[in-house]
């Protein structure tokens, strides 16, 4: 039996999950959660030892992932090439498509697809090695060892697919939209293959902000009537449908991008994160992107253990999905 620990550390909360697996099957063997209310680097090293603590987690490997500004993916077209040509055609890539300096950065690929016309598409991921630096520390701090780096969108996608095994429709393009608090991550599937992806600078907390500014509220004001809207929903209808309909123009901005290069438009779309209950969110959505949007919940595939699992709120369970795909790693 496989075990597989998914840390992921957000910019609003730190939840940490573990997964036992045995021929493709998982089932929840520790779980933590909390809300993250200093930032600095002393106080997130507490924090994660108290949530792995809480978790009942037996191992000290994790898997951790990245996201942000400071996370560069690209995808790029090369011509047939073996492993090792392909890691030496990179350096020429990264010059190319990172705004990062080479010496700041580390980075790695993936072969998405190998093309009957002898070309490949790959996956080209630059992380800045301070930040990276910073993450490792802080795993270092907290007696963890990591096993595995990832990207967010990546650790999004794979507990999607797991979810969805044997039923993904190889004809359909699905869009994946994990809101969080300060990053969106957005994927584009073409069956089960991944050809897109971003993080949009924009979620939850700019939901927050534009509620405190418009109605002269302070931030935690905010944050509260935003999770009860029934009480101010008049009053709050203007700030949340402003950022919505940004977050929906930068969507677009992609849709149209993959829409460019593969001349397909978006079948379907998927929502997750701790934003994605906002209310009205889903109706919105499928008004200004023009697809279906579909809630989904990354623990479906997951068998519950009695430990109190089971009793995680739909609510926090959909906030998941990035710890659960770093978990099936």
């Amino acid at each position: 039996m496989g075990k597989g620990i998914g840390l992921d550390i957000g910019t609003y909360a730190i939840k940490t999950i573990e997964l036992n697996s045995s021929k493709g099957r998982y089932a929840l063997s520790g779980f933590g959660y909390r809300k993250i209310e200093d930032h600095s680097q002393e106080a997130l090293i507490d924090a994660i030892k108290g949530v792995m603590a809480s978790s009942g987690a037996a191992s000290r490997n994790v898997n951790l992932s990245v996201s942000g500004p400071q996370v560069i993916m690209r995808f790029v077209n090369m011509p047939e090439m073996s492993e090792g040509e392909i890691r030496s055609a990179l350096a020429f890539e990264v010059e190319k498509n990172v705004p990062f300096d080479p010496s700041e950065v580390v980075y790695d690929h993936q072969v998405l697809e190998r093309g009957k016309d002898k070309k490949l598409a790959v996956l080209l991921t630059a992380v800045k090695k301070d930040y990276l630096d910073r993450y490792m520390n802080i795993a270092s701090a907290c007696g963890l060892e990591v096993s595995v780096i990832d990207a967010d969108s990546f650790a999004l996608a794979n507990a999607f697919l797991k979810n969805f095994e044997g039923s993904v429709d190889p004809a359909k393009t699905v869009a994946l939209m994990n809101i969080g608090s300060r990053y969106t991550n957005l994927d584009i599937l073409r069956g089960e293959a991944l050809s897109f992806s971003r993080d949009i600078q924009m979620a939850g907390r700019d939901v927050d902000e534009a509620i405190a500014r418009i109605l002269n509220v302070d931030i935690k004001e905010a944050e509260s009537m935003k999770l009860k809207p029934e009480d101010a929903l008049s009053d709050m209808g203007l700030p949340i449908r402003t950022v919505l309909g940004n977050l929906a123009d930068e969507v677009r901005l992609s849709f149209g991008y993959f829409e460019n290069i593969f001349a397909k438009g978006i079948d379907e779309i998927y929502i997750s994160g701790g934003s994605c209950g906002l209310f009205g969110l889903k109706q919105f959505l499928e008004e200004a992107l023009g697809a279906k949007v579909n809630l989904w919940d990354p623990l479906k595939v997951v068998a519950l253990d009695a430990k109190g699992a089971a009793e995680i709120p739909e609510a926090l369970r959909s906030s998941l999905a990035v710890g659960v795909g770093l978990a099936m790693r």
